[in-house]
């Protein structure tokens, strides 16, 4: 879940593949969301696309925010 609150928070660069392929840049969402929506979200994305339960609490996800604090974050 580490790096789904990561990618979450500070986005994905635009990817370029071989050819004309590439993927669009997803922008950040540090500080738009609640902790508890954050929350939620990573849950749905893991149960839903990861095959994972949904079990995380917001204090779980907290916890991996303060263990690695986002980008904007670590500018302030």
């Amino acid at each position: 879940p580490r790096n789904l609150v990561r990618v979450i928070e500070d986005g994905i660069g635009e990817q370029k593949f071989s050819g004309f392929e590439h993927m669009q840049p997803m922008p950040g969402f540090a500080g738009k969301l609640s902790p508890a929506q954050l929350t939620d979200l990573i849950n749905y994305l893991r149960q839903g696309w990861g095959g994972q339960s949904a079990e995380l609490a917001v204090s779980d996800v907290q916890k991996l925010q303060a263990e690695a604090p986002s980008i904007e974050h670590k500018a302030h």
